[in-house]
């Protein structure tokens, strides 16, 4: 009787050495997955970032109203039919794309 008693203790201090073993495995593959999750987000708040940077330099990009292209050239007015040489001295930017004069 006291083998049997002996035995079935061994064997629940057993289990339960097995369980809080995987308990830890448990616990510890949660923190990884947890620092996995914190490493992404700031991985994604600096896209997010760079990306706003990049959004911000783009603002002062000159583009052509009729086809939206970046393309522009400065080119000098000169002279007109119409106008003659008045405004021959302005610049004016025109598309490389569509060469629409804006």
């Amino acid at each position: 009787m006291k083998f049997s008693a002996q035995y079935s203790f061994c064997r629940e201090a057993e289990e339960i050495a097995r369980d809080s073993l995987l308990y830890d495995k448990a616990v510890e593959k949660k923190r990884k997955s947890f620092k996995e999750i914190e490493r992404m987000m700031k991985e994604g708040k600096a896209i997010q970032q760079s990306a706003s940077l990049t959004n911000s330099l783009n603002v002062n990009e000159i583009k052509c109203p009729k086809c939206g292209s970046t393309q522009i050239q400065l080119m000098k007015r000169g002279w007109k039919v119409t106008t003659g040489f008045l405004g021959s001295s302005v610049n004016e930017r025109v598309c490389l794309n569509c060469k629409h004069k804006f």
